[in-house]
């Protein structure tokens, strides 16, 4: 008999925020998980907290997080809105705690308590743009330059670096350029060049953020119309820009640092309004065979991005498959309304951009490896006494897109093997995968041991 463990829960992925000094132009972010809090500055520097049930106050409205190395509690409300609470932690002990003068706003869809780690139809615009800064080129940041070229550039005081995220329905972005005025996006074109252009109804000008779960405060851009395979925004060891294959490269890695300057003129004089997704027909599910042709068992995380409550931990032994139904995105149409003023009057530009469906799944592969082994060596021989085992992260993968994904065996160790991206998975706590215990059946008892003599 083949056992395995199929577990229907809401998976704890990071969400993602803007904490907002009100009156003044200090913008820094953070990224939550019931586990982490990562607080991002202005200037980029992360610092990373984790929970601590000790510093909860008794009415439960806040969760607390703490930080050996800053030596200090963040209080994190527990509706996820209003400000937090600080306190020192000198001598042991936590002073009296005060309230940030930092607002929380989420940039996650719907407002949701748990994110997917991928922003998702935010539902209102962010309210300050941002410098993209590489990665793999200290202090470089993405520029736009006359003529629509796209340069990588020591980072400076350039409305050439301004970038505005316009969120739209179904994680997709519309990235917005300060330098030419009203009107210019950053467009991936189907040469690999990416470049400046004039906003319009071309999926080209559409993108999706993509997380990098180890490196807190980095994403890599995909540009939606390169199609199945993700090609995202990079820049090689010469500062060359192009659309490339992800292959979970620094080169392709990118900090978002707020941009704290006087806000370029195109983004006061143009504004995004509102934007409608209609939906194509829907497509029936597919059921997809998870199969384990490894040696080990596999814990297998099948994060939803659009329905985060919906996502699965498969616990699968060697051997064995589980078939689950996966909902398909049929794509539809992308309305969009801008605004911008002219004297006297308000005048709107409207863009109906056709969209292909969209990635809804990604998925996360471990081995339960053997973490440790206890002999007991005061018996002749030596009696094996316990072995421990843990999660080993093998890799990460999307899923197919709307009609793409079809229902038939998918052997999920091999395909996350091919994509050679380990430190790319989703985090798990793995207390949260261990079956819960069930009670003991006196009928079971007794024909286990039953079994046990007749072996």
């Amino acid at each position: 008999m083949v056992v395995f463990s199929v577990l229907a829960v809401t998976v704890h992925a990071q969400q993602r925020y803007e904490l907002i000094v009100e009156g003044t132009d200090m913008v820094s972010q953070a990224e939550r998980t019931p586990q982490r809090l990562v607080i991002i500055d202005s200037r980029g520097n992360a610092t990373e907290y984790s929970r601590d049930r000790r510093f909860d106050p008794e009415d439960r409205g806040f969760i607390a997080y703490f930080s050996a190395g800053a030596r200090q509690i963040l209080r994190w409300p527990a509706s996820d809105r209003g400000n937090m609470q600080i306190a020192d932690f000198v001598d042991g002990r936590p002073t009296a705690f005060r309230l940030s003068r930092m607002t929380i706003r989420s940039l996650e869809s719907g407002g949701g308590r748990e994110g997917t780690g991928i922003p998702g139809a935010a539902n209102v615009e962010s309210r300050a743009p941002f410098r993209l800064i590489s990665a793999a080129h200290a202090d470089h940041a993405l520029s736009a330059a006359p003529g629509g070229r796209l340069t990588l550039e020591l980072a400076a005081d350039d409305d050439g670096q301004a970038w505005l995220f316009a969120p739209l329905d179904n994680g997709y972005y519309r990235i917005h350029s300060g330098l030419h005025g009203r009107r210019w996006s950053l467009s991936g074109r189907p040469d690999g060049l990416p470049r400046l252009e004039r906003t319009a109804r071309d999926v080209s000008q559409l993108w999706q953020m993509i997380p990098i779960h180890d490196r807190p405060g980095y994403h890599a851009f995909a540009c939606v119309g390169r199609g199945r395979a993700a090609h995202v925004l990079t820049a090689d060891a010469s500062g060359v820009l192009s659309l490339q294959p992800f292959v979970y490269s620094s080169l392709q890695m990118w900090a978002l640092r707020p941009w704290g300057d006087v806000l370029p003129p195109a983004f006061s004089d143009y504004r995004f309004a509102s934007r409608e997704l209609r939906p194509n027909p829907p497509l029936e599910p597919a059921l997809v065979e998870f199969v384990n042709s490894h040696s080990k068992e596999l814990w297998v995380l099948v994060a939803d991005r659009r329905n985060p409550a919906k996502s699965m931990r498969l616990r699968i032994p060697a051997g064995a498959s589980e078939t689950i139904s996966l909902a398909r995105d049929a794509g539809g149409t992308l309305v969009e309304i801008y605004e911008y003023g002219v004297p006297g009057l308000t005048q709107r530009d409207e863009f109906a951009t056709p969209l292909p469906p969209a990635v809804r799944y990604d998925v996360s592969v471990y081995e339960l490896a053997v973490q440790s082994i206890t002999i007991d060596r005061t018996v002749p021989g030596g009696k094996l006494e316990n072995v421990n085992y843990s999660p080993k992260s093998v890799g990460w993968f999307e899923l197919a897109p709307g009609p793409e994904l079809e229902s038939g065996p998918l052997h999920v160790f091999q395909t996350a093997v091919r994509q050679k991206n380990a430190g790319a998975v989703r985090r798990i706590d793995p207390s949260e995968w261990e079956p819960r215990a069930r009670p003991t059946d006196p009928v079971e008892s007794l024909l286990d041991e039953f079994r046990k003599r007749q072996e």
